[in-house]
């Protein structure tokens, strides 16, 4: 299925993985118990009551961001009005953090939640763009590639990143062939009411599809969706090789048994073709 909110760059994670999530109650973790709900609390209410806050969050966060003056960024309102609550909602419980210097290089990474051995979110701000780098200064590069530079040089394997309209988990690309990142964009999903699509970003991104410590990366729920993508890749390229090698030997014997073609196929049988 496309998605209209949700992209996907690199092999983070698949196509074939998000319609599992999205239809099959029976795929692995997606169960109310693996989201830490309580017995009998229904994982669709759940999805339901953060959806009904999410449209009230961004409703007063839009309505603020239209008065916003030429020369303010927005971070502060991104920041407190509309991205903690919402990454509340999806269960991360996420507080300002200080930049961390790693071999001589700044890493201001905004927040991190901190039940989740200091999980990196970077919120920036309205009118910043997470591929440029920050007017101003704030920033050494753009947002992206500061979280990427910081997942390949620590332990943790996953982040976020988000200027309130788009929201992005990246991944460690020391592990991968290129960059990968799974990206949610908000401002459509809210404004053009698919909840679908937020459902599935719930069930996606929730805190608990991440790592608890970075000692257990490999152990997380994303990990193991991401591995079963690249696992059912390998699969559908090696059932895809069988059928073009089937394909291309029945097309070649229908040539052969034509009987229009009786001159070439002597000539194939006597070794003059090959």
């Amino acid at each position: 299925m496309n998605y209209s909110a949700i992209n996907i760059q690199g092999n983070i994670i698949s196509l074939e993985i998000l319609d599992k999530i999205r239809t099959d109650d029976n795929f692995p973790y997606q169960k109310p118990a693996d989201f830490g709900l309580g017995k009998g609390t229904p994982l669709r209410e759940v999805i339901g009551n953060a959806w009904s806050e999410a449209r009230t969050l961004w409703a007063l966060y839009n309505n603020k961001m239209e008065r916003l003056a030429e020369d303010d960024y927005g971070t502060t309102e991104t920041r407190k009005l509309w991205m903690t609550p919402l990454l509340y909602e999806l269960g991360y419980n996420i507080d300002p953090a200080q930049a961390e210097e790693i071999n001589g290089k700044s890493f201001p990474i905004s927040h991190r939640d901190k039940d989740r051995d200091g999980f990196p979110v970077l919120i920036m701000g309205y009118r910043d763009s997470l591929d440029k780098k920050p007017e101003g200064h704030r920033l050494r590069m753009s947002p992206h590639a500061l979280m990427q530079e910081y997942l390949n040089h620590t332990e943790h394997l996953y982040g976020l990143v988000t200027n309130g309209c788009t929201l992005r988990l990246l991944r460690d690309s020391n592990r991968l062939a290129k960059l990968a990142y799974l990206e949610f964009d908000l401002q459509r999903m809210l404004e053009e009411d698919l909840y679908y699509e937020f459902a599935l970003m719930f069930r996606i991104i929730h805190a608990s599809r991440m790592p608890v410590n970075r000692e257990e990366i490999e152990k997380s729920v994303f990990e193991f969706y991401h591995q079963e993508s690249i696992d059912s890749g390998s699969r559908i390229r090696d059932k895809l090789r069988i059928a073009v090698k089937k394909s291309m030997e029945t097309i070649a014997n229908g040539i052969l048994k034509n009987l229009a073609n009786a001159a070439f196929t002597e000539k194939v049988k006597a070794g003059e073709v090959d």
